[in-house]
């Protein structure tokens, strides 16, 4: 029978823990997931309550789609006004 060879290993914890299930864990990733998508639509909410919206016609959305599509005034002018409000 070949030797077998033991070693300790000693870790160190600077934080406390908590175990969990697996399914709990997952539980609380959707949970914050869920809390992140509701804080983005209150933002938006937000922000079409302060007129910090934007509407385009469907040409001007098919033009967007071309790959040298450059942003237009109408554009650059809601930009501008979007980064004052921050």
């Amino acid at each position: 029978m070949a030797p077998v060879a033991e070693s300790k290993k000693v870790i160190r914890i600077s934080e406390n823990m908590v175990l969990i299930s697996e399914e709990e864990y997952e539980g609380l990733l959707r949970a914050k997931e869920n809390a992140e998508y509701l804080a983005k639509i209150d933002e938006s909410r937000e922000q079409l309550k302060n007129g910090n919206t934007i509407s385009f016609t469907m040409e001007e959305l098919k033009e967007m789609e071309a790959d040298d599509w450059k942003p237009t005034q109408k554009v650059l002018d809601w930009m501008k006004l979007g980064s004052l409000s921050h």
